[in-house]
């Protein structure tokens, strides 16, 4: 079956099309919504949003339970919050780079989601953006400031309940280096780094949030950029530490352990 319709938004067009195999193919200029799907009969197993399109809308797909998987065009801008909330059988998503704004728990509730690619430079993200993905195993991103910046928007909140593991630029990270960029390093930010020995943190760094190296079970030295005085001056939760194994902090000037004694 094969069901068409026209949207427009001032002289802006948007064309919706489900066939037989239950393929829904998005197509036009600029942003498709929920009421953009109004009328259409029939399971929607896939989604292809295809060139043109330059914004889903908050709540477009949620809780369309069939969708099993989701191609999403290199001229989307913005995906809005709850976009793809409760799509329970996405298993995996490759957001474009293009996309540069995702909303709050846009793919929240997605319980067989597996695998996530995640773009460069986004501007902005909401939070929970993938609470309650249990299954979550696998999220690949550039480089470590765009996950710090993923997480930081999060304020730590981002992802729950799931034993995921972090590729960076392709490869699961056996050391980090925190870059003088980074002032904040948000809660989380390590967590589940199982295969980093070393952590390389720069003397900007001035605040630092809770369990940043949960479940970094080969971590065994942190290397700080600064002095030992500069170290115990950075603004830590009470929990920074919290899940982690014993490490070294080798400062510029002497050696601590995690609890800031010299050693």
């Amino acid at each position: 079956m094969t069901f068409e319709c026209t949207v427009t938004k001032g002289s802006v067009g948007v064309s919706v099309e489900l066939d037989a195999s239950g393929t829904l193919t998005v197509y036009g200029s600029g942003t498709v919504g929920a009421s953009d799907l109004n009328g259409i009969s029939g399971n929607i197993n896939s989604v292809i949003i295809g060139g043109g399109i330059t914004e889903i809308e908050g709540g477009t797909f949620s809780q369309l339970s069939q969708i099993k998987s989701v191609s999403i065009g290199d001229s989307v801008k913005n995906i809005g919050g709850y976009a793809f909330n409760k799509c329970i059988n996405l298993s995996s998503v490759t957001i474009p780079n293009s996309v540069k704004e995702i909303g709050t728990g846009a793919f929240a509730g997605c319980t067989g989601l597996v695998k996530v690619y995640l773009p460069s430079d986004v501007v902005k993200y909401g939070t929970r953006i993938f609470y309650d993905c249990n299954n979550l195993q696998e999220i690949h991103i550039g480089d470590i400031v765009d996950w710090l910046a993923f997480l930081s928007f999060g304020k730590g909140e981002q992802i729950n309940n799931a034993d995921y593991s972090v590729y960076i630029n392709g490869a699961i990270p056996e050391e980090i280096v925190v870059p003088d960029v980074i002032l904040s390093i948000p809660t989380n930010a390590f967590r589940n780094f199982s295969r980093v020995t070393d952590i390389t943190i720069s003397s900007n760094v001035r605040y630092m949030g809770d369990n940043l190296f949960h479940n970094c079970s080969n971590l065994t030295n942190i290397t700080y950029e600064g002095t030992m005085e500069q170290w115990e001056k950075i603004d830590k939760t009470s929990e920074w530490a919290g899940g982690s194994t014993d490490f070294t902090i080798t400062c510029t000037d002497g050696v601590l352990d995690k609890s800031g004694n010299q050693i």
